[in-house]
């Protein structure tokens, strides 16, 4: 701390700094009691109970989708993530059976997830081990 002589007086060169600390915590207090936080909604997914009955459904009911790496493959169609949308919505079947390759990035299998409710179909997921 270096003091300097002004007129015979000595006169500090530092900025008192030991309320700064009660300061920003009082800040912080503020903004976290004052924002408000976006929550985001899921996927709302209907789990099987213990109770429920197997249903018994025919292959020909059932939609296949494989997510690989690099594609996605609609009944055995290729399609690109920008026409995938219209592909979903283009099924006719109210079954999806969803079949994913090792080694696929979740953010993958979430994007084409989150297009689903639009159809309105029931999904199962197989991951490859």
């Amino acid at each position: 701390m270096k003091r300097l002589k002004i007129g015979g007086k000595r006169v500090s060169t530092e900025i008192p700094t030991s309320s700064q600390s009660d300061i920003a915590f009082l800040l912080i207090i503020f903004f976290v009691i004052t924002t408000s936080f976006a929550l985001k909604t899921g996927l709302k997914l209907d789990m099987p109970k213990k109770t429920d009955t197997v249903k018994t459904v025919s292959m020909e009911q059932i939609d296949k989708v494989l997510i690989t790496q690099d594609t996605y493959l609609i009944n055995g169609k290729k399609t690109g993530m920008q026409g995938l949308a219209d592909a979903i919505l283009a099924l006719n079947r109210p079954n999806l059976l969803i079949e994913v390759r090792k080694g696929v990035k979740y953010q993958h299998v979430l994007d084409f997830i989150g297009l689903i409710p639009a159809s309105g179909a029931n999904i199962s997921v197989r991951m490859e081990k």
